[in-house]
């Protein structure tokens, strides 16, 4: 019996054949290792973070240590500045180790971080790329917090400090400011580097509410009769409203009382939008800036906010979705905000 074998056109179709099973399967094989690596890297980065903050603890057993920003040399290990010193510590931890990075404290927790792992950067730190106004609840002056202070400075560089309005005694929590809703505001009367005209722009507030009014939360320009700013506040009991003269942006959403939130409004120069908890609310047409008079907190034309304001932040230019996911993340943890 005389054997047969392939021909010609069947070996081609067989070759056909697996270059698209190979197409097919190439492609997903390799995200599924890049997954595994990057979830793999996401777990040593949690290890080691877990384990700098059990060695600065077993450190404070032995001598007061207190960092307030380190640096991750190329084997992990850190270098801190503690009054005008630098303090080697040494951190035990199973997995791949950062080869660099900065890790900032407060009251020798972690408070943000910048870690390069296996060549990829991993950050939880607020975006700086335009950052001219950082007011934050947690270090309301650039020494840490003061719960006397009656100036909340700005930590952005531009010495954009607020001047606590109608408050016989401040009145803070060790994370926010709290505002009475009756008339408390604060106020920025020489603002610099603050966008104005055409410039592009972002607002982000982190805030919480005791009554869901009309209380303002952040407002940029002249307040008059009509209203002639550029500011963010809540509309009454349907969410919040951008509002530029008689263009107002409303984005009807529902909130609750005592919840923390991160809304954000921006303009790209082309439209306007506003986010909630990083998540897109609403858009509309863009409009300009109006020329800057004063900057408030906790006020507007319609009123006064009842509640807190935890951090409030302006950059120069329009941030892009991925950066406000970046800065929620943030005050996520650092804010305890629950979704």
């Amino acid at each position: 019996m005389k054997n047969k074998g392939f021909t010609l056109i069947e070996l081609l179709a067989v070759v056909v054949i697996l270059a698209i099973i190979a197409l097919i399967a190439v492609p997903i094989i390799l995200n599924i290792i890049n997954d595994a690596r990057t979830e793999a890297d996401e777990m040593s980065k949690e290890l080691y973070l877990t384990a700098v903050e059990n060695a600065v603890a077993r450190k404070n057993l032995t001598e007061e240590f207190k960092p307030d920003t380190c640096e991750v040399d190329d084997t992990g290990n850190l270098t801190c500045i503690i009054d005008d010193k630098e303090v080697k510590l040494s951190i035990e931890v199973n997995g791949t180790r950062p080869t660099g990075g900065t890790i900032k404290f407060i009251d020798n927790m972690i408070d943000s971080y910048i870690l390069v792992i296996n060549g990829k950067t991993y950050t939880h730190s607020y975006v700086q790329d335009g950052l001219v106004l950082w007011l934050d609840g947690i270090n309301n002056t650039r020494d840490g917090h003061d719960e006397n202070t009656t100036i909340w400075e700005d930590l952005s560089g531009n010495n954009n400090d607020a001047t606590l309005m109608n408050y016989d005694d401040p009145t803070w929590n060790e994370n926010s400011l709290i505002f009475d809703g009756i008339n408390q505001y604060a106020q920025i009367l020489n603002q610099t580097n603050i966008p104005e005209g055409e410039s592009p722009y972002t607002i982000e507030v982190v805030f919480e509410a005791n009554v869901l009014n009309d209380g303002g939360l952040l407002s940029l320009g002249v307040e008059r009769e009509v209203g002639h700013a550029n500011g963010f506040r809540l509309f009454r009991n349907v969410g919040f409203k951008h509002f530029y003269w008689s263009f107002d942006l409303d984005y009807r959403v529902q909130l609750n009382i005592n919840a923390i939130y991160t809304a954000v409004a921006l303009n790209y120069g082309s439209e306007r939008r506003i986010y909630l908890n990083s998540e897109f609310g609403v858009k509309g047409f863009a409009v300009p800036n109006v020329k800057l008079g004063s900057i408030v907190l906790g006020r507007s034309i319609e009123g006064f906010l009842n509640g807190n304001i935890y951090s409030v932040r302006v950059y120069n230019r329009g941030l892009s979705e991925e950066e406000i996911k970046q800065n929620y993340e943030v005050d996520k943890k650092r804010f305890g905000i629950i979704e």
